[in-house]
């Protein structure tokens, strides 16, 4: 897309401290994690304060990344209550009751609401279009609220709180929805094979040949978390797309192949993989003058 990022939401929110000097190396400056599942348990000098600030995370070999922790109780709340009530100005005002409380308790902080890109959605359309219209509009009206991506605070603010680790976990809280068990594992595996064959066969076509270019795409398809998660609970169509995506890889065999002879699948179970839009939303909760 023509923009090199410097702030990172991982799959799941799944975290582990050895990403870290990995996230940093690839140019990522800030993460957002969870509340519960995250900050409680973490350590460091700042592991007892306050959610609504950045915090440093310092890694091994002197690393280190800006976390924010969302609020889990409010980001969960925008995405499955105040979305889903009928009347709009009672969405807004009760989600605006809720932020004051916080901005009562932590004023000049930074309340960091985040969840997964879809869950807005998953109510009636109309419903939430109407509900996330007014509060926006809330948000705009109050002096002592200012909207703001994370990417800006990380540039303008001092990050003054560190923490030197924090738990290993997703928003669930650990990773049993996507390992763990025999079929997810296979799903895994099968990954790890077929993305040595498209390494070995991007350094002998070439990076920015377009088939190249066309079977990654399938392959960052196929590293989807869905396909875990669905698995073996799941139909067993759904689990086999996995293994399907990731088998384009496998399935190359020359550069000069024709376009129509590469594997087509349609969009429709191409977009269910897609498991990485984000919504987020931080608000600074200024200072009231004196």
């Amino acid at each position: 897309m023509g923009v090199n990022a410097t702030g990172m939401w991982t799959p799941e929110m799944g975290f582990t401290m050895p990403m870290v000097p990995i996230m940093q190396e690839a140019g990522i400056q800030y993460t957002v994690l969870d509340q519960t599942n995250h900050f409680v348990g973490s350590k460091g000098p700042s592991a007892n304060s306050s959610i609504f600030q950045p915090f440093e995370l310092q890694g091994a070999n002197g690393s280190h990344i800006v976390v924010f922790f969302r609020d889990t109780d409010l980001s969960n709340e925008l995405t499955s209550v105040w979305n889903t009530i009928p009347n709009p100005k009672v969405a807004a005002s009760d989600f605006m009751a809720a932020v004051a409380d916080v901005y009562r308790s932590s004023p000049g902080g930074v309340l960091t609401l985040a969840s997964d890109g879809e869950n807005p959605l998953l109510t009636d359309g109309v419903i939430s279009a109407l509900d996330w219209n007014a509060i926006y509009d809330a948000i705009q009206s109050q002096s002592w609220l200012q909207t703001s991506t994370l990417g800006s605070i990380v540039a303008h603010r001092a990050v003054t709180a560190t923490l030197t680790s924090v738990p290993d976990g997703s928003w669930s809280g650990g990773f049993g929805l996507w390992i763990g068990v025999q079929p997810k594992t296979a799903i895994w595996e099968t990954l790890m094979k077929d993305r040595a064959t498209l390494v070995n066969l991007t350094a002998q076509y070439g990076a920015n040949n377009p088939e190249i270019k066309k079977l990654w795409n399938y392959f960052y398809i196929a590293e989807g978390s869905d396909w875990e998660w669905q698995t073996p609970e799941g139909p067993a169509w759904f689990a086999m797309q996995g293994y399907r995506y990731a088998a384009a890889a496998t399935e190359y065999q020359a550069p000069m192949t024709p376009p129509s002879s590469f594997p087509f699948y349609p969009i429709a179970v191409a977009a269910a993989a897609v498991v990485l839009i984000v919504g987020g939303l931080a608000i600074v909760l200024r200072r009231r003058k004196p």
